[in-house]
């Protein structure tokens, strides 16, 4: 508490010190929220600085997760890549045996008319053995 020099009118010196009380305890009052302020101002910097750590721990995550999703469309395209050029060998390997499996079907189908025309032979040949006994 400040005091003043005491002055030579009583009323004065009581009216002074009065003043003098009050501006101690604003001032004391001033200076308590002064510090729960800076308090206030220290914890939300914590919480802050918790805040930017959990904001890094994030984007290293997001990094490892964008690296990931990077590494899998390289393995999709490779994967695409290396399908396709199977396919294409299959395809190559495939036609001759359509052009064979062709042939096949046409031959099969002479065959089916020579064993028809065999069957009709053997026919005549009944018919004209029968015309000779007759």
């Amino acid at each position: 508490m400040v005091k003043k020099k005491a002055t030579t009118k009583n009323g004065s010196k009581n009216y002074t010190n009065v003043l003098l009380e009050k501006m101690d305890s604003k001032i004391d009052l001033i200076l308590e929220q002064h510090s729960d302020f800076k308090e206030n101002i220290n914890k939300m910097d914590v919480r802050l600085s918790s805040v930017e750590d959990d904001i890094t721990g994030i984007k290293i995550k997001l990094w490892a997760v964008d690296a990931k999703i990077k590494e899998l469309i390289r393995d999709a395209k490779d994967g695409y890549k290396s399908t396709k050029e199977y396919f294409s060998r299959i395809e190559k390997e495939i036609m001759p045996i359509k052009a064979e499996i062709k042939d096949l079907k046409s031959r099969l189908k002479e065959k089916a008319e020579l064993a028809r025309l065999f069957v009709l032979e053997k026919r005549i040949e009944v018919i004209e053995k029968k015309l000779a006994r007759a």
